[in-house]
């Protein structure tokens, strides 16, 4: 049911996000990439999308066609489907897209410094010190070992797409297996990220910090850099925060994100929304009040393929910065009951009362 018409419209997208769906990331080479992920990420396959051949306007591609694994950690307790998910706030999915039409383009960022979507993290209940020693065991290689002063390591996959190890938080509660933790970009203007984040998309602003200049492991140029960092949730969703910071005393938090839909790399975040005209309707409204936001246009409709609802509804659009992000419609609630036909209700006189 769309309520886009009726009542005075919200300032944010908040009253119409559930959650964080998924994080679009674009490889060169499927099976690869899957073999990758879930030989050294805590990512294991639990669905496909194949989309038939049909327009993307909002990607700028007329005629094009995908094929893709959906990947989810085990911190839920076991694989279910997309459409038991649904309605699951600590389930966020990866989809790993290959473009088979038109083909895929470009090399992700290689430069933690790089505004746009650079890095995926994952929370390791095991030492990095340990994680680091197994994927070099295993051939991979990451940027430097961990150092005194940053416990993170980051490794390319085999498209270069950069991802990391993190330790447990000092006084969190252990769990039993490692889990995706946040998804990081540059910004230009971290004060201006978060208005966007909190008062635009309506997601939690949970803190901000700022640090000294500390050792770069998060690429394969070294030094060090300060940073200041700020970092948001969607309704309080521990499973996974945005970072979004900008680095001091380095290099210069600059360049131009993915401008086209088939560039290798992270390409969007995907959130979830249970009425996707009045969220685009508030969206496009709202969108004047924070240059550099770039909206794609109305709802389209795209094919994902059975295991991820079919048909369902997207909206594409940019943070200040130009960092790519999507508005997604809910699949279906499995269990939903359909609507009752109104019933022919007898005419109520009311004494005293005339029309």
């Amino acid at each position: 049911m769309s309520s886009s018409g009726s009542g005075p419209r919200p300032a944010s997208l908040r009253p119409w996000i559930n959650r964080i769906s998924h994080i679009v990331v674009n490889v060169s080479d499927l099976e690869r990439a899957r073999e990758f992920w879930e030989r050294h990420t805590p990512m294991r396959v639990f669905g496909r999308t194949r989309s038939p051949v049909q327009s993307f306007p909002a990607l700028g591609i007329d005629r094009g066609q995908f094929t893709g694994y959906l990947l989810r950690d085990a911190s839920d307790g076991g694989v279910v489907t997309p459409t038991q998910n649904s309605h699951n706030p600590n389930y966020c999915a990866v989809h790993l897209v290959q473009w088979l039409t038109p083909e895929p383009v470009g090399r992700p960022y290689d430069r933690a410094s790089q505004i746009g979507w650079y890095r995926l993290a994952f929370r390791s209940e095991r030492p990095t010190r340990v994680v680091y020693d197994e994927l070099v065991a295993a051939g991979v290689q990451p940027f430097s070992p961990p150092a005194e002063d940053v416990t993170a390591i980051a490794f390319p996959d085999p498209d270069g797409i950069v991802l990391e190890f993190v330790d447990r938080r000092p006084g969190a509660a252990p769990a039993s297996v490692d889990r995706l933790a946040h998804l990081a970009s540059s910004s230009k203007d971290v004060n201006e990220t978060i208005r966007f984040y909190r008062d635009l998309v309506g997601v939690d602003h949970t803190a901000s910090v700022s640090g000294p200049p500390v050792t770069n492991t998060f690429d394969a140029y070294g030094g060090k850099a300060g940073y200041d960092a700020a970092f948001f949730a969607a309704r309080g969703d521990p499973r996974l925060f945005l970072d979004r910071l900008s680095w001091t005393g380095g290099p210069e938090n600059s360049g131009i994100p993915y401008e086209s839909g088939l560039h290798l790399g992270f390409q969007r975040l995907a959130l979830e929304v249970d009425d996707i005209d009045a969220a685009y309707a508030t969206l496009v409204e709202q969108a004047a009040q924070f240059p550099g936001v770039r909206v794609s246009g109305p709802p389209e409709e795209w094919d994902f393929g059975p295991d991820f609802g079919g048909t369902r509804r997207v909206v594409v659009f940019t943070d200040p910065d130009g960092v790519g992000h999507e508005l997604i419609s809910a699949i279906p609630y499995s269990l939903a009951l359909p609507l009752p036909r109104p019933l022919s209700m007898p005419e109520v006189v009311v004494p005293g009362v005339r029309e």
